[in-house]
C-alpha cells in the first residue's frame, strides 16, 4: 500500500512539472505572436503612394486601404473636395501626412491607429509660415526687482504665459514679427516687438493712477473713482 501512495505522489509531481512547462511554453508563444504582430504593423506604416489630381477624400481612402489607420474628422471643417497630387516612396504615416497637409491649414494627431484631423488656427498657420523660436527672460519693476504673476501674451492671440516667482517667463514658439504684451496690476502695459530676439527683458513702470487707486474686481481692475457702490478694501 505504501508503494502505491509513493507512486501516486511521484506521478502528481510529474504532472505538475509538465503543466508548468506547458504554461511557460504557451506564454512564450503568445509573446512571440504579439511581437510578430507589432513588427508587421510597424512595417505597414511604410507606404508608397502615387496619386495625381485626386481629392483629399480619395487620398484618405487610399491611405486607409494601404494601412491599418482610420481617419476621423468633421467633414464641415476639412476641404474634402480639394484636389492634390501625392508621390511618396516607402515613407511612414507621419511623413506622408506632413507632406499631404503642407500649407493646407490642417493639423493631425496620431492616436493608436486613428488619425484625428482638425483645422489649425490662424495663428498656427502664421507661425508655420514664418520662422519661430523660443523667447524668454525676466520682468522687473523700476527698482530692478522681479515681478511674479506678470501676464505675457503674443499680441492678437490667446497664446501666452505668466511669470514665475522669480519674474521669469518662457514662450516656446514666437515668430519674428510678433509683439509681446506685458501686463500687471498697477503697472503700465508694455509692448515689445520681438524682431528676432531670443531674450527680452521687460521693465514695467508704475501706472500714473498708482497702486493705491486700483481696486481688483473679479479678473479685472478699475480705478476707485470709477467704482459705484460699496466695496470693501483691506
Amino acid at each position: 500500500m505504501k508503494k502505491k501512495v509513493k507512486s501516486c505522489v511521484f506521478l502528481w509531481e510529474d504532472i505538475s512539472k509538465l503543466w508548468r512547462i506547458m504554461r511557460l511554453t504557451i506564454f512564450i508563444f503568445l509573446i512571440s505572436l504579439v511581437s510578430v504582430s507589432g513588427s508587421a504593423f510597424s512595417q505597414q506604416n511604410k507606404m508608397s503612394l502615387k496619386y495625381s489630381n485626386v481629392t483629399l477624400k480619395e487620398a484618405f481612402r487610399a491611405i486607409e486601404e494601404n494601412s491599418n489607420y482610420v481617419f476621423f474628422y468633421n467633414a464641415q471643417q476639412i476641404p474634402l473636395d480639394e484636389r492634390i497630387s501625392l508621390d511618396v516612396e516607402q515613407k511612414d504615416i507621419e511623413d506622408i501626412l506632413n507632406e499631404l497637409f503642407q500649407d493646407k491649414g490642417i493639423g493631425f494627431k496620431l492616436t493608436d491607429r486613428r488619425i484625428v484631423l482638425y483645422p489649425k488656427s490662424e495663428y498656427d498657420v502664421a507661425v508655420n509660415q514664418q520662422e519661430s523660436h523660443p523667447v524668454k527672460e525676466t520682468v522687473t519693476n523700476p527698482a530692478g526687482e522681479p515681478i511674479p504673476g506678470t501676464t505675457v501674451i503674443i499680441k492678437g492671440t490667446m497664446v501666452g504665459t505668466v511669470t514665475d516667482m522669480d519674474g521669469n517667463y518662457d514662450l516656446a514658439e514666437v515668430d519674428d514679427t510678433a509683439t509681446l504684451v506685458f501686463t500687471f496690476v498697477g503697472m503700465s502695459t508694455l509692448e515689445v516687438p520681438v524682431d528676432g530676439q531670443l531674450v527680452i527683458n521687460a521693465s514695467l513702470q508704475e501706472d500714473a493712477i498708482g497702486l493705491e487707486e486700483v481696486v481688483a474686481i473679479g479678473y479685472g481692475t478699475q480705478k476707485k473713482s470709477s467704482v459705484t457702490g460699496s466695496i470693501a478694501t483691506t
